[in-house]
C-alpha cells in the first residue's frame, strides 16, 4: 500500500477509539465519522489530495503496486474526492493560495473524464484493447471529482469577485510539482476569466466523437463525461432541484447566500457573445455562461438526432445535459428562499426561456428530426427493429443494446416533455418575422401532430407480428416496462401541452384539436379503465395481485389533469368558446360514464375480496389493510373531484349515467335493508355480497356529491357548479331532482332503520356517514341560492336553482335534514364518524350571514325535529352518562312543560349517551 494511503489508513484506525480491537472499514460508521473529523480539520498533512494523487497513478497505470482491493481502492477515491472538495473550498484564497486551488480544480476535472465509464471499460479489458485505458470504475467516483471540479469552477469562475488571492504555502507548491507528476497529461486553466477556454474544451470533447464516425471509445467516454461535468455545473450554479442541486450544498463554500445568488445570475448572463466589461459592480461577467451550455448542447443533438445509431452512450448524456439546460431557473428564484421553502420555490411544469434562445428550440426541423429519432430508437428498444452494426470497440450484445436504446428512448421522452412546456417570451420574434400567435400555434401544432403519431405507433405495435422471435422472460418484462413508462409520459405530454397552450389555441388546430380529443378519450377508456377493471376482475378484487395498477393510475391522474385544464377554463363558456365546447362535450364526455363504472365495479370487487379474507387475515396485517383504505379514500376523493369536471362537460348525460347506476342499485339495497336475499349474510355477519352491494352504493354517494357540488372551501360560499346551473334548464331539472330523490329517500330509509334497531349489522355506519356527507354539500349550495351570486343568464333561474327555493320546498328540504340528524345523534349515539357528519350538517344549515343564510335559519328554527333537539339537549345538558334510566324519567316528567311528552322515552335514553363533544357540536348548531 502506497504511503499517503497508508498513512490514511491509520488515520483511520488510530483517530477514533476501538473498544473491540478490530480493523476499521472504510465504509463502517467509524470510518465515515473519522473522515468526517479529518475534514473539519481541514487535512492539515493534506491525505485528502496525495491519496487521491496516488490512487488515480495506480489506477491510470502508472504505477504498477496495485495491491488494494479494487472495492475498497474506489471507496478511498470516493471519500478522498469529497474530502478535497471540501477542504479546498473551505479554504480556498484564504489559507490555500489561488493558484494551488486551481490546479486541484483542473485536476479533479480530469480524474473525472479519466475514471468514467465503467461498462465500457470493462469490455475493452475483457478484449485486450489498449492497457493504458483506466481501471474500471462506478460512475460515482467520476461524478464525485466532477462535482468537485464544479464547485470549484463556480468559487473561482463565475464567483471570482469574492475570491483573495491567499498567502504563499510551501506545502502546497510541493504538492502542485506531485500533481503535474501524477497527471502529466493534465489540462491547466490558470486564470479564472479562462471559463471561455473551459467551455472550449469541453465542446471539443463532446464533439469529436459526433462529428467523427471512427471515434475511439476513450473519446466516446471523454465526451459522455464531459457533458456529465456541464450537467453538474448548471447544478452548482443553478440551485434547484431539476438540476440535483440544493441550497443546503452552499454551507460548504463557507460564502453567504448572496455569492450564490450573484454567481447563478452571472452564469446565466455570461456569454460567448456578450461582452465582459458589463457595468454592473456586482457582476462580473465570464466570456462563457448558461447560452454556451444550451449552444454546446444543441450542436451536440442536431448532430446525434441525424446519425445516433455509432454514438448512443453520448446521446443518452447530450440529452440529460440539454434537459438540464431547459430545467434553469431564471432570475435569482432558485436561490431565494425569503418566504418561501425550496419545495414551493421549485421547478414549474412550465418553462420560461428568454428570446435569445429561440434560434435553438422554436424549430419545426428540430423537432422533427427528436420525433424521428424517438421513433427508430423505439424500434430497436421494443424489438421490432435488429441491431445496430456494432462498433470494433463496443462489442455490444443485443439485448444491451435494446436496453440502451430503452434508456435512451427515455431521455428522448424527457426532452419532449421539456420542450412541450416551452413558453413564455420565447415566441415573442423569431428570425422569419412570423407573429408570436401564429409561431405558439405551429408550434403547438407539431407537438401534438408528434404525439399523435407516436400514440399510432404504440397501438400500431401492441400486438407483435406472426413471424416476431420470441423474447426471454427478462425481455419481455423490460419491454413491458418500457410501454408502461411511454404510456405515463404521453399523458403526461398531453397535461403539459394542455396547460402551455390551453383550449383557447389548441381549438384553433382544425381536425388536430379533435383528434387529441380523440386520443385522450380512446387512451382513458381502451388503455386505462378498461384494462385496470380487467385486470381487477381477473384477480377476484385482490389489489395486491393487480398488474400494471400503479402506472395507470399515475397516468390517468395526468390524464384526468389535463381533462380539468380543458373542461374549467371559462373560455368555453363564452361565445367565441361554443366550438370548443361542443368538441370537449362530444368527444371527451363519454368517458365519465366509463370512469364511474370502472370505479364502482372495482371497489365492488375489493370489497369482496376484503370480506372473503377478513376470517384468515392476522390483526396486523388487518390493522394494515385498513390503513392502506384510508390513503386509498383519500387519494379516491381528489380523483372523483377530478372526474367531476370531466362529467359536466355533458350535464345532461352524466346525470341520465348517474341515474340508471342508481335505479339499478338501490332497489338491491332496499331489499338488503329489510331483510332479503341479496347478501343478507348468516346471523350478526354481512357476506361479501352484501358488503359489495353496500360499497357500491357509498361510491355512487360519493360520484353524484363531487359532480353536483364543489369542494367545501371555508369561508366562501357554496355554490352550485356554473356549468350544471347553465345546462339544467326546465327541461333538465327533473332529471337532476331524480338523481337526489332516491339519496335523500335512502338516507331516510336507513336512518328509520337504524331508529327501529341500531344493532342491524346490514346498517352502514360508513355509508351514513357518506350520505350526510353529501347532504350537507346539497343543502348549502342547492336550497334557497342567491340569484346574486351567479352570472348566468335570467333564464336560468327558473332552472335547477328553483327547485329549492320556494319557502315550501325549502322549508320540507330542511325539515328532512333536522330529522336525520335527531335519529342518528338518539338512535346511533356512539358511531363518532357519523355524529360529527350529522352536527357538520346542523351547522350548515344554521351557519351563513347573508339574507339567504336567514331564511334558512328560519326554515331550521320551524323545524319540528330542530325542536325536538332543543329539548333534548335541555333536559340532558346537566346531566352525565352515569345516570340511570329511572332518573332521566323522572328528569323528563319535571320537564313536561318544554314539551318532552311529544318525544319517545328511548330518544332520551340515546341522547343521554352521546359523547360531550357530540354534544357540544350539537349545541353550537342550535345557538348559531
Amino acid at each position: 500500500m502506497s504511503s499517503a494511503v497508508a498513512e490514511l489508513h491509520h488515520y483511520l484506525q488510530t483517530s477514533i477509539k476501538n473498544n473491540h480491537g478490530t480493523t476499521v472499514e472504510i465504509g463502517s460508521p467509524s470510518a465515515l465519522e473519522s473522515l468526517q473529523q479529518l475534514r473539519t480539520s481541514n487535512d492539515p498533512s493534506f491525505l485528502f489530495i496525495r491519496s487521491l494523487m496516488e490512487l488515480f497513478a495506480q489506477s491510470s497505470g502508472q504505477n504498477g503496486n496495485v495491491s488494494m482491493d479494487p472495492g475498497k481502492r474506489e471507496q478511498f477515491l470516493f471519500h478522498c474526492s469529497l474530502g478535497v472538495r471540501d477542504t479546498t473550498l473551505m479554504n480556498f484564497g484564504s489559507v490555500y493560495p489561488i493558484h494551488y486551488c486551481r490546479m486541484v480544480r483542473d485536476f479533479l476535472l480530469h480524474v473525472g473524464l479519466m475514471l468514467g465509464g465503467n461498462s465500457g471499460a470493462i469490455l475493452s479489458l475483457q478484449n485486450g484493447a489498449n492497457s493504458q485505458l483506466p481501471l474500471p470504475y462506478s460512475n460515482v467516483v467520476a461524478m464525485s471529482c466532477l462535482g468537485g471540479a464544479a464547485a470549484l469552477w463556480k468559487r473561482d469562475g463565475w464567483g471570482a469577485s469574492s475570491a483573495a488571492v491567499g498567502h504563499a504555502n510551501a506545502n502546497c507548491d510541493a504538492l502542485m510539482i506531485i500533481l503535474k507528476a501524477a497527471a502529466p497529461n493534465l489540462t491547466v486553466f490558470h486564470e479564472h476569466s479562462s471559463c471561455g477556454q473551459l467551455f472550449s474544451f469541453l465542446e471539443s470533447l463532446i464533439l469529436r466523437p459526433i462529428q467523427n464516425s471512427n471515434s475511439s471509445w476513450m473519446e466516446q467516454q471523454h465526451s459522455k463525461m464531459a457533458c456529465h461535468f456541464l450537467s453538474c455545473l448548471i447544478g452548482e450554479l443553478g440551485g434547484g432541484l431539476a438540476s440535483g442541486a440544493s441550497v443546503n450544498t452552499a454551507a460548504r463554500y463557507n460564502l453567504p447566500m448572496e455569492f450564490h445568488r450573484l454567481a447563478s445570475l452571472c452564469f446565466e448572463k455570461s456569454s460567448s457573445q456578450t461582452p465582459t466589461n458589463s457595468p454592473s459592480k456586482q457582476l462580473h461577467l465570464q466570456s462563457a455562461g448558461l447560452d454556451d451550455v444550451l449552444r454546446i448542447a444543441m450542436t451536440a443533438l442536431n448532430g446525434i438526432v441525424s446519425n445516433w445509431s455509432h454514438v448512443t452512450p453520448i446521446a443518452q448524456s447530450v440529452i440529460s445535459l440539454t434537459i438540464d439546460v431547459l430545467s434553469w431557473e431564471f432570475g435569482l428564484r432558485a436561490w431565494d428562499t425569503r418566504g418561501t421553502s425550496i419545495v414551493q420555490a421549485s421547478i414549474s411544469s412550465l418553462l420560461r426561456p428568454p428570446n435569445r434562445w429561440s434560434v435553438y428550440l422554436i424549430r419545426p426541423d428540430f423537432l422533427g428530426a427528436v420525433f424521428g429519432m424517438y421513433a427508430q430508437v423505439r424500434e430497436l428498444a421494443v424489438g421490432t427493429k435488429e441491431s445496430q452494426p456494432q462498433q470494433p470497440h463496443q462489442p455490444l450484445s443485443h439485448q444491451h443494446q435494446q436496453q440502451q436504446a430503452g434508456l435512451l428512448a427515455h431521455g428522448l421522452r424527457q426532452l419532449l416533455l421539456q420542450l412541450s412546456s416551452v413558453s413564455g417570451t420565447i415566441f415573442a420574434t423569431t428570425t422569419t418575422g412570423a407573429e408570436p400567435a401564429t409561431i405558439r400555434l405551429e408550434y403547438a401544432r407539431f407537438l401534438v401532430e408528434g404525439c399523435l403519431e407516436l400514440y399510432a405507433t404504440i397501438c400500431s405495435s401492441a400486438k407483435p407480428p406472426p413471424n416476431q422471435k420470441t423474447t426471454t422472460t427478462n425481455t419481455s418484462y423490460e419491454i413491458s416496462y418500457f410501454h408502461e413508462r411511454e404510456m405515463v409520459d404521453i399523458c403526461i405530454m398531453i397535461c403539459r401541452l394542455i396547460a402551455n397552450f390551453k383550449v383557447t389555441e389548441l381549438s384553433q388546430l382544425s381536425g388536430t384539436f379533435d383528434r387529441m380529443l380523440t386520443m385522450i378519450s380512446t387512451i382513458g377508456n381502451n388503455d386505462l379503465l378498461t384494462k385496470m377493471l380487467s385486470e381487477c376482475e381477473r384477480c377476484h378484487g385482490d389489489v395486491d395481485m393487480v398488474e400494471g395498477i400503479e402506472w395507470r393510475e399515475e397516468a390517468l391522474d395526468c390524464l384526468l389533469e389535463g381533462i380539468v385544464l380543458l373542461s374549467d377554463d371559462h373560455w368555453i363558456l363564452s361565445e367565441s368558446g361554443k366550438s370548443a365546447a361542443q368538441s370537449l362535450s362530444m368527444f371527451l364526455a363519454p368517458l365519465y360514464g366509463s370512469y364511474i363504472c370502472c370505479r364502482v365495479n372495482m371497489a365492488k370487487l375489493e370489497e369482496r375480496c376484503i370480506c372473503e379474507s377478513a376470517e384468515s387475515t392476522p390483526s396486523s396485517a388487518a390493522d394494515l389493510d385498513a390503513l392502506r383504505e384510508d390513503i386509498s379514500a383519500f387519494y379516491l376523493e381528489e380523483q372523483m373531484t377530478a372526474a367531476s369536471s370531466l362529467g359536466r362537460l355533458n350535464v345532461r348525460a352524466s346525470l341520465q349515467g348517474l341515474s340508471a347506476l342508481l335505479n339499478d342499485c338501490l332497489p338491491k339495497l332496499r331489499a338488503f335493508f329489510d331483510g332479503g336475499a341479496v347478501g343478507a349474510g348468516v346471523g350478526a355477519v354481512v357476506s361479501p355480497d352484501g358488503a359489495a352491494l353496500l360499497e357500491e352504493a357509498r361510491l355512487l354517494v360519493i360520484s353524484v356529491c363531487h359532480f353536483l357540488t364543489d369542494d367545501d372551501c371555508s369561508g366562501e360560499t357554496p355554490l352550485i357548479p356554473e356549468s350544471i346551473v347553465g345546462a339544467c334548464g326546465d327541461d333538465l331539472r327533473q332529471v337532476l331532482m331524480d338523481v337526489v330523490s332516491p339519496l335523500l329517500s335512502l338516507a331516510e330509509f336507513q336512518a328509520e332503520k337504524v331508529a327501529s334497531n341500531a344493532n342491524d349489522p346490514r346498517l352502514s355506519p360508513l355509508l351514513a356517514k357518506t350520505l350526510l356527507w353529501f347532504i350537507r354539500r346539497w343543502a348549502s349550495s342547492y336550497i334557497l341560492p342567491d340569484a346574486l351570486d351567479y352570472s348566468c343568464a335570467p333564464q336560468c333561474l327558473v332552472g335547477i336553482m328553483d327547485a329549492w327555493s320556494k319557502p315550501d320546498t325549502a322549508q320540507s328540504a330542511i325539515s328532512f335534514c333536522t330529522r336525520l340528524c335527531l335519529l342518528y345523534h338518539c338512535y346511533w349515539p356512539l358511531e363518532p364518524e357519523v355524529q360529527e357528519s350529522a352536527s357538520s350538517l346542523l351547522r350548515s344549515l344554521a351557519g351563513g350571514s347573508t339574507t339567504h343564510s336567514e331564511k334558512k335559519r328560519s326554515a331550521l328554527i320551524n323545524s319540528p325535529s330542530f325542536e325536538h333537539l332543543a329539548v333534548l339537549h335541555t333536559v340532558t345538558a346537566g346531566i352525565s352518562h352515569e345516570m340511570s334510566n329511572t332518573e332521566l324519567e323522572a328528569m323528563i316528567c319535571s320537564n313536561a312543560n318544554i314539551g318532552t311528552q311529544n318525544l319517545p322515552k328511548p330518544t332520551f335514553y340515546g341522547y343521554k349517551r352521546l359523547p360531550y363533544v357530540d354534544r357540544a357540536r350539537v349545541l353550537t348548531g342550535l345557538l348559531i
